[in-house]
């Protein structure tokens, strides 16, 4: 999923061109923000010599146990989706109204 969402956004600094690949972004960012927010529900501890689960003092942790670093991250979750978020908006306007919009 990261390395798809990578893929689309050229390494995590544009929003897509094409509004398929934007749905698509969408959908992605979706799944993330929603495994994220499970991962987050297990507590840290240590299974083997090795700590499993999500410390509240290492976030940084879980964002790279999925694929990538913690500014690719926040950037993927927070200004990318917006932009997304801003631009679909846009998308939508312009079908309603039938117009060129840009």
């Amino acid at each position: 999923m990261v390395n798809r969402l990578a893929d689309l956004t050229d390494t995590f600094t544009e929003v897509p061109p094409s509004e398929a690949k934007q749905e698509e972004m969408f959908e992605l960012m979706r799944k993330y923000s929603s495994g994220m927010s499970k991962l987050k529900q297990y507590d840290a501890e240590q299974l083997d010599g090795e700590t499993i689960g999500f410390d509240y003092d290492k976030p940084e942790d879980l964002v790279a146990m999925v694929g990538h670093d913690s500014g690719a991250g926040r950037s993927a979750t927070t200004s990318l989706y917006n932009d997304l978020k801003e631009r679909m908006a846009e998308n939508t306007m312009c079908q309603w109204r039938k117009s060129n919009c840009v």
